[in-house]
């Protein structure tokens, strides 16, 4: 967020999603966590990002604005993505 001198949410949103959501979902497949306890911790980077454009909304309000999804829901979407693609 120091890094920006504009706080326009869509501005922070794309390189959010440029620039931190890769490194969060790199080989999520390989590595999806099945705790609660590491999900939130993960989750808790967007929600902190969220937090930071948008304090005065809960969480699925912001991703809602924002129009983002959660990290969970685009690991689940990776996941059926690369079931279907498998040829059993």
């Amino acid at each position: 967020m120091k890094c920006f001198v504009s706080r326009d949410p869509t501005i922070l949103c794309k390189a959010f999603c440029v620039f931190v959501r890769p490194i969060l979902e790199f080989s999520s497949v390989i590595w999806n966590p099945g705790f609660k306890v590491d999900i939130d911790e993960i989750e808790s980077v967007q929600k902190r990002f969220t937090r930071a454009c948008l304090p005065h909304l809960a969480y699925a309000e912001r991703l809602a604005q924002l129009n983002l999804l959660t990290l969970e829901t685009r690991r689940v979407m990776t996941d059926l993505v690369l079931l279907q693609t498998v040829k059993w």
